[in-house]
């Protein structure tokens, strides 16, 4: 599953990577991808969900389980074809 990590980033620079990832996520037919934006004080969890819901590209998103980072990451589902059996296979 394809990661993109936003430790270090501000709101901005997070909001234009992720808006170019979902993009590419939905281009390359990658249906589950993984945002990494931390706990810390959840400014980027707040800015990730905020794009995340108003993304034409994504169809649901949900923490990720414990060991893809729980709570300080987030899980998204792109907009096509899935299949199940490869959610966290990739």
């Amino acid at each position: 599953m394809k990661q993109l990590d936003l430790h270090g980033k501000n709101s901005f620079e997070s909001e234009v990577l992720i808006n170019l990832f979902l993009k590419e996520a939905f281009i390359n037919k990658e249906y589950f991808i993984c945002i990494i934006h931390g706990h810390g004080t959840m400014v980027l969890l707040r800015k990730t969900r905020e794009i995340l819901r108003d993304s034409k590209f994504v169809k649901s998103y949900e923490f990720a389980p414990q060991n893809y980072g729980g709570t300080g990451a987030t899980i998204v589902y792109i907009k096509g074809e899935i299949d199940e059996k490869k959610k966290y296979d990739e």
